[in-house]
């Protein structure tokens, strides 16, 4: 065997050899920008799912706050032995409890598709809440919705919580 045919034979060896070496580099390379993709979109998708939840819970709870407050107050100044409270503010604060009641309602639906079961079913039960505070206020002359108040504010501090605790926990629950 002449020396070129021999160095011809080995180039071809080393080549054959050289090229499974990369092809199997090229794999391992690819297996590991699949890995770090998927990670990547994995984690992309957690922070969006975590930011509409926020959102989600955020607007519940604000506006839940802000009407059990408002609700709250107008149970103070019903109580009173000396209400300066009419027949006709009762009444109208009534309709406007149960308009804001209803927008709430649906707040509460969104919390149902975004949330676990547990959160969702606190979000229902605040509103059911309110909607005994609302009974209690529109039924007596000196309408006293304390108990009621108590589970509404109650409710809203339970849920307060269990969402901070979902939205700080890694990965959030789908």
């Amino acid at each position: 065997m002449d020396a070129a045919i021999a160095g011809l034979v080995g180039a071809l060896g080393g080549a054959v050899v050289g090229a499974g070496g990369a092809w199997g580099a090229a794999r391992i390379a690819l297996k590991g920008a699949m890995y770090q993709a998927d990670k990547q979109a994995s984690s992309a998708y957690e922070q969006w799912l975590r930011q509409i939840r926020r959102e989600v819970y955020t607007a519940f709870l604000n506006d839940a706050r802000v009407l059990a407050d408002d609700m709250g107050d107008f149970t103070l100044r019903a109580a009173t032995i000396d209400s300066s409270v009419t027949d006709d503010e009762r009444r109208d604060s009534r309709e406007r409890f149960s308009s804001a009641i209803l927008r709430l309602e649906r707040k509460a639906l969104d919390m149902s598709l975004e949330s676990p079961r547990d959160m969702s079913a606190l979000a229902q039960g605040t509103v059911w809440q309110l909607k005994e505070l609302n009974r209690a206020l529109a039924r007596t002359a000196h309408g006293n919705g304390f108990p009621q108040a108590t589970n509404v504010y109650q409710h809203l501090d339970d849920l307060t919580e269990k969402a901070a605790a979902h939205l700080h926990s890694h990965p959030p629950a789908r």
